[in-house]
């Protein structure tokens, strides 16, 4: 699993190419070349942040050559809001799972503020999972603040401050 893959630098996309084409690499060491052969079943997995959306600032597209290798592309998208407080609940010990709840309705609520140029960031699941785990120590307020909050320009956060609000009022 090589994650980020569109940071890779070229000279190394044109090694996943060969191994890609050959199932094989040939590297040289003490000035001998070696041929590594990929192993039975052996499988890339590639993941990548989405070049055209405006978050991810310095992302390159993956190269043609590179990407046409794959036998398959697929685009993911966030899980569910049901699966998602499952999976936060799991990762940050966090149980309660009405605020859970919430964090992800505040979430996707921000989430479609970027999709609409309302706002310019996002709550990503591993901030979700930073928020809750800091929900357990110091309340929900402050552990939004400190994970999802701040890393937003000051437009944003005062969006996302709004929406946050409206979230949890109590």
């Amino acid at each position: 699993m090589l994650e980020e893959i569109n940071a890779i630098d070229p000279g190394v996309a044109k090694i996943l190419n060969e191994l890609l084409d050959n199932r094989s690499i040939t590297i040289t060491i003490a000035g001998k070349p070696r041929t590594i052969r990929a192993a039975d079943g052996f499988r890339l997995i590639c993941a990548t942040n989405p070049p055209d959306n405006p978050i991810y600032k310095g992302i390159e597209s993956m190269s043609f050559e590179l990407m046409d290798r794959f036998d398959a592309v697929v685009w993911l998208d966030y899980l569910s809001s049901g699966k998602e407080a499952e999976v936060i609940a799991e990762r940050s010990g966090y149980d309660d799972m009405t605020k859970i709840r919430k964090m992800v309705e505040f979430a996707n609520a921000v989430r479609a503020g970027m999709q609409k140029g309302e706002v310019f960031g996002t709550v990503t699941t591993r901030g979700l999972i930073s928020w809750a785990k800091k929900a357990r120590l110091f309340g929900v307020r402050a552990a939004a603040e400190a994970a999802i909050l701040r890393k937003l320009d000051s437009f944003s956060r005062r969006k996302a401050l709004d929406l946050f609000e409206a979230y949890f009022k109590d």
